[in-house]
């Protein structure tokens, strides 16, 4: 028998990711060491003294390395899928692979691949581990192009996928992301021209979201939906989420009645927003609904509002609005709505410092009684 390393990767090694075998001989040697402690145990052996780490190294090398597929124009769905030479063709192929922690997927720069909407797992049954996610993105020149855009969430009421990343894409006419589950990241997508369906560029729920580097704009409703089922009374739609360094820019462009629409929507709790330029939204650049959200040295400009915060549920904390640029808006630049605009009376306090407001037309800070405390400074 000729074995091939256990950590060499082929086209062979993982032919197909969807459950082949590998490592023949690391299969013989475990089932020898299991057999030999199993004999010594027949002749009355109370310890057995085996070399250490043998039968766990074994184990360890049963399991496959993290793998990268490609997907590109000339590929083809029987391939392997394993190198740029031998890549799949098409979405829905990733779709159906199991693809397991630490693996990435790769789609071929300035290529379309229109076939289907990506869902992982069929948008269900594909996470990473913590230190180990599954990756989307480009290779070659130029970003990788999925007008379908992206889906995931859970099934029959189980959790939601959790530890993926989405990087360097474009998604967009007909789908942004969507998508519901924890400790995600979307990182330097570009998603443009979303008109149909919910018209929203990015709607999550869940927690531990990162989002950062990405470009949003003509969208048809709100840039971002952050928490999108939560609705006054709820609690949020998640957590702990961090969105920094994106540019979100003509958003609510297409009429969509009963519905507001704001460049980032924020409907999940201890949102961290910083350093994001968001340039003529309908109605706010961002628009929060719960506790402890800390929004910092944005630039925003054009729109209703500049920070916009309404409580929706009856938990405390601390808001926190520093170092913001806001310009051009049409009502205020900073708002809390309180009863005097029929609005829940907040339970949050808040400090609101440092911001530049240059709001020649509206008033810079309208601030409604709230059962916590105002600290306002050098505004």
């Amino acid at each position: 028998m000729t074995l091939e390393p256990v950590a060499a990767r082929s086209d062979t090694a993982r032919a197909e990711v969807d459950g082949t075998a590998n490592g023949d001989g690391v299969q013989w040697l475990t089932n020898r060491v299991r057999t030999l402690i199993f004999l010594l145990g027949l002749l009355g052996a109370t310890q057995v003294s085996v070399p250490s780490g043998t039968v766990s190294a074994a184990a360890a090398a049963t399991q496959p390395s993290p793998a990268t597929f490609y997907v590109a124009a000339n590929g083809r769905d029987n391939n392997s899928g394993t190198s740029p030479s031998h890549p799949w063709r098409t979405v829905e192929r990733v779709n159906r692979a199991q693809l397991r922690p630490g693996d990435t997927v790769l789609f071929e720069g300035g290529q379309e691949f229109a076939d289907s909407t990506l869902m992982p797992g069929c948008g269900h049954s594909v996470s990473g581990i913590a230190g180990a996610p599954i990756t989307f993105g480009s290779f070659g020149s130029g970003r990788a192009s999925l007008p379908d855009g992206v889906w995931f969430g859970p099934e029959a009421g189980g959790p939601g996928p959790s530890h993926l990343v989405f990087q360097d894409l474009a998604l967009g006419p007909e789908q942004g992301l969507v998508g519901q589950g924890d400790w995600i990241t979307l990182d330097d997508l570009q998603i443009s021209g979303i008109m149909t369906g919910d018209q929203i560029g990015i709607e999550t729920e869940g927690s531990h979201w990162l989002i950062e580097h990405n470009q949003v704009e003509h969208i048809g409703n709100s840039g971002m939906l952050l928490g999108y089922d939560a609705s006054p009374g709820d609690p949020p739609g998640g957590s702990y989420y961090n969105i920094s360094d994106n540019l979100v820019t003509d958003t609510g462009i297409k009429d969509w009645p009963g519905y507001a629409a704001h460049g980032l929507y924020v409907k999940v709790s201890h949102a961290t927003i910083s350093s994001n330029v968001i340039v003529n939204s309908q109605q706010d650049a961002i628009s929060l609904r719960y506790d402890d959200a800390n929004v910092m040295d944005n630039l925003l400009r054009g729109g209703e509002v500049g920070i916009a915060w309404y409580q929706y549920d009856h938990t405390g904390g601390t808001s926190r609005f520093l170092g913001n640029t806001i310009s051009e808006m049409h009502s205020a630049g900073i708002f809390v709505c309180g009863v005097a605009e029929a609005c829940q009376q907040p339970v949050q306090s808040f400090v609101i410092r440092d911001n530049l407001l240059k709001q020649p037309r509206a008033r810079g800070i309208n601030l409604q009684p709230i059962e916590g405390i105002y600290t306002v400074s050098d505004n």
